[in-house]
């Protein structure tokens, strides 16, 4: 089920914040490189996040000291080198520690987190946050996140909100906040994402939808779309991200062009 993990931090990583001024072709296709593959990667805000969203798809028996104790034992394999991140546990709390660690978009991290359970009605409360140390790419990076996660007659439905607010690879300033709703079937491996995101990025607006994002834990997402509008004063540019199942997302840029980019879903992905 590591897919669908992956696919349920669509909205809770870092698109579009890697998005340049978005004035040329390299550009635009940077931004619907990042915006594409983020939905099959990883949160890059650490790996907590990721590891909630796992271990909830992985057992529908559901309790925070479970969950809390699951994600503690959990080895780290989306950060790198081996043994750069260390768990440890404290009753329904697992502290994160994170020294020279890269995510495998290379995005550096350090410093710590946290996330504390709570058993709440029908499932389990979550809230994670970054510490004060903690660094992504050399610059600080704020972040915090909340998610609740409840079983369902088929699966899980877990729902986060996000915020995070840093400096961007190219030493753009940014903030960030998403609403993402996951809702997973264990019989198919299937999970189906809904929701947004919105920010800025060196006093640009960004504004994100995702709709209906379909998956599997083999293949590609066969269905979904994930619209940006970016915003410059009074004027938009809308680009639209298509899903149908292949390993070539579609793409409406930013001023109608179409083209597509690669995704990183293949077989040796869904290991």
């Amino acid at each position: 089920m590591k897919k669908l993990a992956c696919l349920a931090l669509v909205a809770l990583s870092a698109f579009p914040i890697a998005a340049t001024a978005c004035t040329g072709a390299d550009d635009e296709e940077e931004l619907a490189t990042s915006t594409a593959t983020s939905a099959l990667v990883t949160s890059e805000h650490g790996s907590m996040p990721d590891e909630v969203t796992m271990s909830a798809t992985a057992d529908r028996q559901l309790s925070a000291e479970a969950l809390a104790i699951r994600i503690a034992a959990r080895p780290f394999a989306r950060l790198q080198p081996a043994g750069c991140a260390t768990k440890t546990r404290e009753g329904n709390t697992v502290h994160l520690i994170m020294k020279g660690c890269s995510t495998k978009r290379g995005r550096t991290m350090d410093g710590t987190m946290d996330a504390v359970f709570v058993d709440a009605a029908g499932g389990v409360a979550v809230t994670v946050r970054g510490g004060p140390d903690l660094v992504a790419n050399g610059q600080p990076l704020a972040y915090v996140a909340t998610a609740t996660v409840r079983s369902t007659d088929t699966g899980n439905d877990i729902v986060w909100h996000a915020k995070a607010s840093g400096t961007t690879r190219r030493g753009r300033a940014f903030t960030r906040e998403a609403d993402i709703s996951v809702v997973t079937d264990a019989a198919t491996r299937c999970a189906t994402i809904d929701g947004t995101s919105r920010g800025t990025i060196a006093g640009r607006q960004i504004d994100t939808t995702i709709s209906d994002l379909h998956a599997c834990a083999e293949g590609c997402p066969s269905r979904g779309e994930v619209v940006s509008i970016v915003h410059k004063g009074p004027h938009e540019r809308t680009m639209t991200v298509t899903f149908d199942g292949t390993p070539q997302a579609r793409v409406k840029g930013l001023r109608g062009r179409m083209f597509n980019v690669s995704l990183a879903c293949g077989d040796s992905e869904a290991e």
